[in-house]
């Protein structure tokens, strides 16, 4: 950027020109593409700050124009290199704003996922039935903490089950949903991710539908979207509808 750009961007952006220099300097803007250029860059920045409320960073970046880059109203003038150096840095500091303004655009917004999440979790409904007479006491156990929404207490005995009887379903959907609850969605994963890889029928659709939902909880919205695609374009599977309904909300 040249340097006579500096501070008339400057005075521009922060209206302090009058209506001639203005016209002026929108006419300049028109013959000189680069400057054109510099001057977007930088209402790029305050155009995205205020998109998304955040009036704070704003104030900021004036804060810094103000008490950084503005010359003293004193007859004392800073040697040029200083000047300079003081422009860099606030050109750096804008720079990574504009980085983060764009970021901000291109993710979607974190309290959107944390209220699609829970407009669409609920806790699968366990109704479990022993396969194993040995591990009755653990089943009964487990599902009545399970009922009561003991989920922490809940999540050791699935973990018991699951060492007694490594492919038991239930148990991996019930320990799965028990780390959902707890806010351990990494580890959900891999048990929803156990019963996919087994080709369970039965139980394939409410473990894709849970490993969506983890991966939604953990902002991963790329990998959620794919799994609620694969439901979404299955009309027989479970949570059909719901999975086309989430892949709406994360489009608008």
């Amino acid at each position: 950027m040249q340097e006579t750009w500096f501070n008339k961007i400057d005075d521009y952006l922060l209206n302090r020109l009058n209506e001639t220099e203005e016209q002026a300097f929108q006419k300049e803007m028109a013959e000189n593409q680069a400057l054109a250029t510099a001057v977007q860059q930088q209402q790029k920045i305050i155009e995205g700050i205020e998109a998304h409320g955040r009036a704070a960073f704003k104030t900021y970046l004036k804060a810094i124009h103000q008490d950084v880059i503005e010359t003293p109203k004193t007859p004392v003038s800073l040697p040029a290199k200083t000047n300079n150096f003081r422009k860099i840095i606030f050109w750096i500091i804008a720079g990574g704003i504009l980085l983060l303004s764009l970021l901000w655009f291109l993710k979607p917004n974190d309290h959107k996922i944390e209220q699609l999440y829970a407009q669409h979790y609920a806790p699968y409904e366990l109704k479990m039935q022993s396969r194993d007479t040995d591990t009755d006491t653990l089943w009964i156990a487990a599902q009545a903490l399970y009922k009561d929404k003991a989920y922490a207490k809940a999540l050791p005995l699935f973990e018991a089950l699951l060492e007694k009887q490594p492919t038991n379903i239930l148990a991996q959907l019930g320990a799965g949903t028990c780390l959902l609850e707890i806010n351990e969605p990494s580890k959900a994963i891999r048990y929803f991710d156990r019963i996919l890889n087994s080709n369970d029928v039965l139980y394939k659709d409410q473990a894709q539908w849970y490993n969506g939902m983890a991966y939604l909880k953990l902002n991963d919205v790329e990998a959620a979207k794919k799994i609620f695609e694969a439901l979404a374009s299955t009309p027989s599977a479970d949570h059909h509808d719901a999975a086309k309904a989430i892949l709406q909300q994360l489009q608008k």
